[in-house]
Order: structure tokens, then sequence, then C-alpha cells
């Protein structure tokens, strides 16, 4: 089902909070993958999924959960996702490279969708970001290149 969106409405509700992202390649790829669980309701989906977004405490993560970190963020590319819940948009980004509208504010005129298919399962949209597309060179290419080469993935 296809929600609408109109990026002029001036009565959006920002649900974005500031944060600093450690220079990190993990850090920053599990960052990416704190921001996908803030727009798509994975939260139940993915057991041991707070401690591969919870991007502070990149330190602490294991092999095993890096590997899975890894396939996660490929499974949720930002190529399935934009235009879906991220949405080029450097305006509504204001001062930042991305920002968090609430889904349930937003009126009508481009596709978003209420649920996406991940894997084989069906998963609620809660939120969208609007982004710049240096955001995903920062958070995804970037991090996700290094860590495979470092890897030899």
């Amino acid at each position: 089902m296809a929600l609408g969106v109109r990026f002029n409405n001036y009565n959006l509700e920002v649900t974005s909070t500031c944060c600093t992202v450690p220079d990190n390649p993990i850090s920053k790829l599990m960052y990416y993958l704190n921001s996908v669980c803030t727009v798509v309701d994975l939260r139940n989906s993915i057991p041991g999924l707070e401690r591969l977004t919870n991007y502070m405490a990149y330190r602490n993560i294991t092999d095993r959960e890096l590997l899975l970190l890894i396939r996660l963020c490929e499974l949720l590319s930002p190529m399935i996702l934009i235009d879906k819940v991220f949405f080029r948009n450097a305006r509504l980004c204001g001062d930042s490279l991305n920002r968090f509208y609430n889904l349930r504010t937003i009126q009508h005129t481009i596709a978003a969708a209420r649920s996406i298919v991940v894997g084989n399962r069906r998963v609620s949209v809660n939120k969208i970001m609007v982004y710049q597309p240096t955001w995903f060179q920062n958070n995804y290419y970037g991090p996700l290149r290094f860590i495979k080469v470092l890897l030899n993935m």
C-alpha cells in the first residue's frame, strides 16, 4: 500500500535528534542500520538487533556480529529503500545530512510505502528519512567497502 508525501507541507513533525557518530567504519555502518530501524519496524524481527544498532558501542561487537551487520546492511541497502522510506531532499534536511519525520503527519503526494518486504517478511514503516547524497557515502557505501576490503570479502 502506498502513502503519499508532500514535501512542501510546513506542518511536518521532525523527530530527529542530533547525534555524534564515532569516526569508525563499523560505527558508521551500525548507525546506518540504526537509521533503517528508525524508519522500519525491525526491532522484534531480528534477535540481538539492539547490539548491532548501538553505534556508540561499536568496539563491543564480535566478529560474528560484524558479519551479521554486513549481511543485514546489504539486505537493507539504500537501493531498496530509496523512494520508499528514504527521500532525497536537501531543503528538508536543513543543516544536517539527514532528518527523520513522523509518517502520520505527512500529507500525500509522492510514493512512500506503509510497509515494505525485507527478506521474506513484510514490515511496517514508522517514519521517513530525508537525506543528502553524502549521507549514504559517509554511513553506508564507504564504511561497507572499507570493512569488506579489511575482511577480504
